[in-house]
């Protein structure tokens, strides 16, 4: 198998699946929708060395067992996740942004995939912020329904939305429209009461070729699962790739501008690089800011850090030595009731920011920025 015959197949499973809704208004048994999954693999590697994906988890010892087989091509591969052996499609062709695809049940492919992600050191998921979302979408395609979530207990790759465990500031807000969507839902964000809760979650895209019957339209996640329904793969890859090429700028530019480092010129060492600054759009109280650095620090989904927060003076002012999970990189905190500093060290995972700032915008704050 090579990148053209995988495109093949995936093509006519998904024109296979869509011709039969279409024929009988319901799914094909046995026949489960493409899944994509966007993984953010942190692997350090030496100057010019390729990505060796077996060795990779051979040396990390994922907790999910991983069977890795190549093909044709080499940068993609054939995984064989967790006891079940739930099987994927792993395109590596970027080192460290990666795509991989499932036609497996949903349930499935989710269990494996978190498993994998939650259970390797250096991989994590996408975390795409709610305007850095809102903006690439609309690049892609036509976004033509839109799901907000505020205050619900949901992890990567998990789409469906748990009302078992919905708190008692929990909100879902689903909008849609013939066309864009989005400004349907910014005329509601001028409303004070909903502001803050409209936290964007998930995006149906529309994409379809001017002059033929080729279209998708793929559901993306703001933890970075793409579900394609449709008959065409190709329209769905052009919508995961540019996806995958917008978040892959957004980190490295993120990690050039806030690593803290020293940088030599004409063999002189000067400090480079910024702090990120978070800010919360309006002051929280004591209370709420205790009971956020608990939720960050726990060791937890979503946020996967760790430290013990210090309390400086009485005055809400706390400062924090934490380590992420991710990579298990140190990232230093300053947290203050109307802003959170965070301290890239030097070969600090710019992903962590992302993953910050997405969750604390599904948590905290929907209006939420970094500086």
């Amino acid at each position: 198998m090579d990148r053209k015959s995988l495109a093949i197949a995936l093509d006519e499973w998904m024109t296979t699946g869509y011709n039969h809704l279409l024929g009988t208004d319901r799914h094909k048994r046995g026949h489960h929708l493409l899944k994509t999954y966007l993984v953010e693999a942190n692997i350090p590697r030496r100057n010019g060395e390729s990505l060796d994906v077996a060795s990779f988890f051979e040396r990390s010892s994922p907790r999910s067992p991983v069977d890795v087989a190549s093909t044709d091509d080499h940068s993609i591969f054939q995984l064989r996740i967790g006891k079940a052996g739930v099987p994927f499609f792993l395109d590596a062709l970027d080192g460290r942004f990666w795509v991989l695809h499932s036609i497996s049940p949903a349930a499935d492919s989710d269990k494996a995939i978190r498993g994998l992600i939650l259970g390797t050191r250096n991989l994590d998921s996408f975390w795409l912020p709610t305007h850095q979302m809102e903006d690439w979408i609309g690049k892609l395609g036509v976004p033509r329904v839109l799901t907000t979530k505020f205050a619900v207990a949901t992890g990567i790759y998990q789409e469906s939305i748990p009302e078992e465990e919905f708190l008692d500031d929990s909100l879902v807000f689903r909008i849609g429209a013939l066309g864009d969507a989005r400004p349907r839902l910014n005329a509601y964000r001028e409303s004070p009461i909903l502001a803050a809760n409209l936290a964007l979650w998930s995006a149906s895209i529309a994409r379809r070729w001017s002059d033929g019957d080729q279209l998708t339209t793929s559901i993306v996640t703001a933890s970075g699962k793409v579900t394609a329904r449709g008959n065409s793969f190709r329209l769905h890859e052009e919508i995961v790739d540019g996806l995958r090429a917008r978040y892959a700028d957004l980190i490295e530019e993120w990690e050039g501008r806030f690593r803290l480092r020293w940088s030599e010129t004409d063999g002189r060492l000067t400090p480079a690089g910024e702090t990120a600054v978070i800010a919360f759009p309006e002051r929280q109280s004591q209370r709420s800011l205790e009971q956020v650095i608990s939720v960050l620090f726990s060791c937890a989904e979503p946020f996967r850090l760790s430290g013990t927060p210090i309390a400086r003076g009485d005055s809400g002012h706390y400062v924090v030595k934490a380590v992420d999970l991710h990579t298990n990189h140190k990232v230093d905190f300053e947290i203050t009731p109307g802003f959170l500093r965070a301290y890239l060290h030097s070969d600090t995972c710019g992903n962590v920011l992302a993953r910050l700032l997405t969750n604390l915008q599904h948590y905290v704050d929907a209006r939420i920025t970094l500086a």
